[in-house]
């Protein structure tokens, strides 16, 4: 067996007859499985830690030893892959041949023979969403779980945050939305009905994180105290980066949604890969 842990985060009891999907997201030292019914309701999360580095072989090897009995025909598999760059683009200016123009200022001219890419269209009218990946990285995917549907974190975190937007909208027209990955953020700003900002940042303490996350303000010249903030993604409430946000922005939540209140006393926040 490889080197892996497992940390049961919710487990109930249920019938494998009404078992309708698993979806795995696959995070930089490790994955988290959710069993999901035909209801849409939560039987289990399992979150899988690596303990010697990232290997993509044990993911196969966890759900065969674990899931077995629920691999069959009628189980869909949803595999939620983090890209390893991202850009947007307007659709009028996109062009799938000159895929890989967009990542020109983002990988290195001696790194760009080693990755592929693709691209998926978002909820946001008129913007393509176009990821860089390690090449061999989705075919490895592929080979071990053949009744699957690949979804990029990037798209999935624009569309469950520019859904929650427009819902929301009369009452928070300036949002920034934060979802938390490893030490990494993505972040995604809205303001009067617009996109006017999508990146990604890696930070290593919580004043460069607070840096950069000011800084987004300032360069749109808009206040703190007229930013809504809406958290997601593996955040604990009562982290120094909550506390450290409430200092400088009046107005933070989390993302929440009705299918995972099961979920609501755990660490993380789960929401945005259950609603895949």
């Amino acid at each position: 067996m490889g080197d892996w842990t497992k940390n049961q985060i919710v487990k109930v009891d249920f019938d494998h007859n009404n078992f309708d999907n698993i979806t795995i997201r696959i995070k930089t030292n490790g994955f988290v499985v959710y069993g999901i019914n035909q209801s849409s309701a939560i039987f289990f999360i399992d979150e899988y830690q690596f303990i010697r580095g990232y290997n993509f072989e044990i993911i196969n090897e966890v759900v065969e030893k674990e899931y077995h009995t629920l691999m069959d025909n009628k189980v869909q598999v949803k595999m939620i892959y983090p890209a390893r760059y991202f850009s947007l683009v307007p659709s009028a200016y996109f062009s799938e041949s000159d895929i890989s123009v967009y990542f020109l200022h983002a990988i290195p001219q001696s790194e760009k023979d080693f990755f592929d890419y693709n691209f998926d269209k978002t909820s946001t009218e008129e913007i393509i969403c176009v990821n860089a990946f390690n090449k061999g990285y989705l075919e490895h995917i592929k080979r071990a779980f053949p009744n699957y549907t690949l979804i990029a974190e990037s798209k999935l975190f624009m569309n469950v945050c520019a859904e929650n937007y427009k819902q929301n909208i009369a009452n928070r027209p300036n949002t920034l939305f934060l979802h938390f990955f490893d030490d990494k953020v993505d972040y995604l700003l809205f303001v009067d009905d617009k996109l006017l900002l999508m990146n990604r940042i890696e930070y290593h303490t919580v004043e460069n994180f607070i840096y950069h996350i000011l800084n987004v303000s300032s360069q749109f010249n808009m206040p703190t105290n007229k930013i809504d903030v809406i958290l997601l993604g593996d955040i604990q409430k009562q982290s120094t980066i909550v506390s450290t946000l409430a200092k400088y922005f009046d107005r933070i939540q989390f993302m929440t949604s009705g299918k995972i209140d099961i979920t609501s006393e755990t660490p993380h926040a789960y929401n945005l890969e259950i609603n895949a």
